[in-house]
This record gives structure tokens, sequence and C-alpha cells, in this order.
């Protein structure tokens, strides 16, 4: 009798374990589909030489190539704090493209966000196990009560010929009559560690770099 107790504790033992590894497996499962389903949001790119800039509301979505598509509610958990509040607050957040190059650890991500007269900026994002995280600002276009336009634009592209991208990056602010003022540019170099440092020997030639035009 005591053997058959026994017995029956270590069947319903292992059935318990069994079941509760099973359940660990679909929502592993789960989460992989969930992740990969993100993922999916963003258009692959393999990137060259990308021109990054905040469209100005007078350019038609159809002819803005950085428009993306519109992550809903449901990709909430793959989102920083900050890009889940902007999307709480109604900004528009964005999926553009996921940059892959070398091997799938080199992953890197643009989020678009816009809400008419608050915000209009483009990000550099990195995912950290399954959350998204911000590695650089890339673009904004901000206009100012004077009527000025502040803007920033970066250019995607291998600076140093080491595989990794880097990020050339060109501020202004332009006035009401067209008048801008000094240009801010500064290069940034990828490190093997996904960070990215300022770069004052590139042989980088400013003037090839164009901004686009804030009243296009």
């Amino acid at each position: 009798m005591f053997f058959n107790f026994n017995k029956i504790s270590i069947i319903f033992s292992f059935l318990l374990m069994s079941c509760f590894a099973l359940s660990q497996d679909l929502a592993t499962v789960s989460a992989d589909e969930g992740l990969a389903n993100f993922i999916n949001q963003f258009e692959l790119s393999n990137v060259g030489n990308l021109h990054i800039y905040a469209k100005p509301e007078s350019q038609p979505v159809a002819d803005y190539y950085l428009h993306g598509k519109v992550l809903g509610d449901g990709f909430g958990t793959y989102l920083t704090p900050g890009l889940w509040k902007d999307t709480r607050s109604g900004t528009r957040v964005n999926a553009v493209f996921a940059i892959k190059y070398n091997d799938d650890q080199n992953n890197l991500f643009i989020i678009n966000e816009h809400k008419k007269g608050k915000i209009n900026k483009l990000g550099l994002y990195r995912l950290n196990g399954q959350q998204l995280e911000m590695v650089q600002p890339l673009a904004y276009l901000k206009k100012t009560t004077s009527g000025a336009h502040k803007q920033m634009d970066t250019w995607i592209q291998d600076v140093d010929g080491d595989t990794l991208l880097d990020l050339i990056q060109r501020k202004r602010t332009t006035s009401e009559n067209g008048v801008s003022d000094e240009v801010i540019t500064k290069v940034l170099l990828q490190q093997p560690d996904g960070s990215f440092q300022v770069s004052n020997d590139t042989g980088v030639n400013s003037a090839d770099y164009i901004f686009h035009s804030v009243t296009e």
C-alpha cells in the first residue's frame, strides 16, 4: 500500500513538472512570436548611405520614405518607457526600418514620432532582450514661435571602413525668411560595443551633406 502511494505520488509529481515545463515552453514560444511580429513591423533595410530627416508638414506622406507603420497598443511591451508614454499622449509612433548588417546581433531600428505641432523626430534604437533602448537621436524639425525652424538631419553610413555604421549629424536654425545660422556638424563613429563616439578626424566633407528643405 505504501509502495503504491509513493508510486502514485511520483507519477503525479512527474505529470505536474511536465505540465509546468510545457506551460513555460508555450510562454516562451508566445513571447518569441510576439517579438518576431514586432520586428516584422519594420521594413528590413541594408543601409549604404541613408539620409534621415523629419518631414515638413507641407510634404505629402506619400513622398516621405521615413513615414513607417503605426505601432499600436499591442506592441507597448517592446517600447521604451518614453515611447510608450508618448503613444498614450496621442503621439504617433511608427516603425520605419530595421537595419541589418554583419550578423543578426547588429539590428538597429529607426522609429518616427509625430504629433502635429508638438513632436516631429526620429531616433535610432537597439533591442535589449525584448525591449527597445534608445541609442541616438537622428532627426528633428521644430517650428519656433518666431517662425524659425530648428532642424537636425543625420546620414547613416560607414565612414571609416570598419563595416560598422556611423552617423553624420548636422544641425541648423533657419529663420522665417529662409536664412540659416551657423551649421553644426559632428561625426559619430560606432564602436565595437555598439556605442557611438564623436570623432574629429574622419575626412568627411560636410558640404556634401545637404539638409532636406524645411519648406517642401
